[in-house]
């Protein structure tokens, strides 16, 4: 619910900026069932540059785009 209506990074996302895989790997593979809080905090370090890089090509704020990266990537 919190994440529900926030919308603010909808476009596509480039393969290195997904979570997919990193799901897969902490679900899957290591059979790990972290948070969601966990999760994100892994996601960004494990993707922090291809994660930026995406950001400056949007030319979103930092604000508008981390926060609707949380809440796209909480409703993957």
């Amino acid at each position: 619910e919190k994440y529900s209506s926030l919308r603010i990074v909808e476009m596509d996302l480039p393969k290195d900026v997904q979570a997919v895989e990193l799901l897969y790997k902490v679900y899957w593979d290591e059979k790990k069932f972290i948070s969601f809080d966990d999760f994100y905090n892994r996601y960004l370090q494990k993707q922090k540059n291809p994660i930026e890089n995406f950001r400056k090509k949007t030319t979103m704020c930092k604000d508008c785009y981390y926060r609707g990266l949380k809440a796209r990537i909480y409703r993957t």
